[in-house]
C-alpha cells in the first residue's frame, strides 16, 4: 500500500512539474488511475487517502491556475492541469465501476461511521489525537514538522508541502469520524508523513553530515529494538512516546500445545465424522476465527481444519446476523463468553455463545463432543456437532435475543430470506 501511495504521489508531482507531450500525460494519468484502483482493493481503508488525494490535487491545480492568471496567460492553458485532473478523476470512477460495480454501489450506500462505531473508543478529540500520533512518536513527528517547515520555506517545494498537509489533515479528521486508528491504519499516516520527514533528514545530513547521523541513528535503532523485541515491556515508559515504539514483537502464548491438540482433534473429527464447515464462537485475543484459520501456518503443521473455517460474524452493526452459524456442521465454543469490544455491539457472538453454554436455543440441534481444551486465561473450549436441523422455534429464540439489542436493525436479528 505504501509503495502504491508513493508511486502515485511521484507520478502526480512529475506530471505537474514537467510539460511533455499529450501522450506522456495520458500515460501518467493511466498509471495513476490504475494504481489508485489497485490501492482500493489492496486495503479498503486506503479510500480515505484516495479521496483526499483528489481533493489536495484539485487545490494544488487551482493554485497553479491562479499563478498562471497572475502571470498573464488566459484561456485553456490556465486551467489545463485542472481539466486533466478532472479527466483522471472521471477515469478512476469509470474503472472502479467497471472492475466492481457491486463495491461502488456499496461504497455509496454504506454508512461506515455507523457500522464501525464500535471501533470509535476515544472519549475526546485530544485522546483521539494522542492515540493517532503515538505510532510515529515525538521524534517522527518532529522530523515531519521539520520537513513541512522546510517545504513551506522553499518556494519550489511549497505546493508539495501544502499538498501533503491537506491530505494528512483531511485523512485524520475524515477517518476519525468513522473510527479510531488501529495499528494497521497508521500506514495512512506513514504514506503522508514519511516523504516530508525523509526530505528533512536528507537536508539535515547534507547540512550537518555525521553529526546528524550520530543523533538520529541511535534513536532509530532504539525504536526498532523496542518495537520488535521483548525489551518493550521492560523499557522505561518515557522512551515509548519518544521513539514511537509499538508492540511488534512475536506473540508469546502459553497454550500452543492446546492449540496443536485442538487442530489435531478437529482433523480427526472431520475424518471420522464427516467434513463440514466450522464456526468459531468467540472473539477475543485468546480465541477467534482468525486464529483457527491461520492454525496451520502459525504452527507449521498440515492441518486440514482451516480449510473448513470461515470468518465469524463478530461485530453486530458491521457483520449482521451470524448466518454461517446456522449452516455450520461443527461449532467451536469458548467458555466464558469471549468478546473484546462493547458487549452491546457484539451480541452476534455473545447471544449464541450463551445458548451453547446453557444448552438452550439453537444449541439443541447440536451434540457436545467429549473433548475440552484449556487456553490462556483459563478459557475452556468445546466442540459441538450438528445432529439435526435447527427448528424454527430455536431460531426464533436467537432472533429475539438479537432483536433486544438492536430492535431497529432487522439485518442483525433476522437471517436472510431462504436460509431456513
Amino acid at each position: 500500500g505504501l509503495i502504491f501511495c508513493f508511486l502515485i504521489t511521484a507520478l502526480f508531482v512529475r506530471w505537474r512539474q514537467q510539460r511533455r507531450r499529450a501522450l506522456d500525460h495520458l500515460l501518467s494519468w493511466s498509471a495513476i488511475v490504475i494504481l489508485l484502483v489497485g490501492l482500493v482493493f489492496f486495503r479498503r481503508w486506503y479510500l480515505y487517502w484516495i479521496i483526499w488525494f483528489w481533493i489536495a490535487s484539485g487545490l494544488v491545480c487551482l493554485w497553479d491556475a491562479w499563478d498562471e492568471r497572475r502571470r498573464g496567460p488566459r484561456g485553456w492553458g490556465m486551467l489545463r492541469n485542472t481539466a486533466e485532473l478532472c479527466g483522471g478523476a472521471l477515469a478512476f470512477g469509470a474503472l472502479m465501476f467497471a472492475v466492481s460495480p457491486h463495491f461502488v454501489r456499496e461504497l455509496v450506500s454504506y454508512n461506515y461511521a455507523d457500522r464501525y462505531s464500535v471501533f470509535h473508543v476515544s472519549k475526546s478529540f485530544g485522546q483521539f489525537l494522542a492515540s493517532t500520533f503515538s505510532a510515529p512518536g515525538v521524534v517522527g513527528i518532529l522530523l515531519f514538522l521539520g520537513g513541512l517547515a522546510y517545504g513551506l520555506f522553499k518556494r519550489d517545494l511549497r505546493k508539495f508541502a501544502v499538498f501533503q498537509i491537506v491530505q494528512l489533515v483531511g485523512v485524520v479528521v475524515h477517518f476519525g469520524r468513522t473510527q479510531d486508528f488501529g495499528p494497521h491504519h497508521h500506514y495512512l499516516l506513514l504514506a503522508l508523513m514519511l516523504l516530508l520527514a525523509t526530505l528533512f533528514v536528507a537536508e539535515l545530513l547534507r547540512s550537518f553530515g555525521w553529526i546528524a547521523a550520530a543523533c538520529l541513528l541511535p534513536i532509530g535503532l532504539l525504536g526498532y529494538t523496542l518495537s520488535f523485541t521483548s525489551l518493550l515491556h521492560d523499557a522505561p515508559r518515557v522512551l515509548l512516546p519518544l521513539t514511537g515504539a509499538v508492540d511488534g514483537a512475536p506473540l508469546r502464548r502459553g497454550d500452543i500445545a492446546e492449540w496443536r491438540r485442538l487442530g489435531t482433534t478437529m482433523d480427526e473429527i472431520l475424518s471420522a465424522r464427516g467434513q463440514g464447515t466450522i464456526y468459531v464462537l468467540g472473539n477475543s485475543l485468546t480465541i477467534n476465527s482468525s486464529d483457527l484459520l491461520s492454525l496451520g501456518r502459525s504452527l507449521n503443521e498440515p492441518f486440514i481444519t482451516p480449510k473448513f473455517v470461515y470468518y465469524s460474524r463478530d461485530i453486530d452493526k458491521r457483520d449482521g446476523f451470524p448466518v454461517d452459524l446456522l449452516r455450520a456442521r461443527y461449532v467451536i465454543v469458548a467458555d466464558p463468553v469471549q468478546i473484546q469490544f462493547d458487549p452491546a455491539e457484539q451480541q452476534v457472538v455473545a447471544a449464541p455463545e450463551r445458548e451453547f453454554l446453557e444448552g438452550s436455543g439453537i444449541a439443541g440441534a447440536f451434540e457436545k463432543l467429549p473433548c475440552q481444551f484449556l487456553l490462556d486465561g483459563g478459557v475452556k473450549v468445546y466442540i459441538y456437532q450438528k445432529t439435526r436441523e435447527i427448528s424454527s422455534q430455536e431460531l426464533r429464540q436467537l432472533c429475539d435475543e438479537l432483536r433486544k439489542a438492536h430492535p431497529d436493525r432487522p439485518y442483525i436479528y433476522e437471517p436472510p430470506a431462504g436460509v431456513m
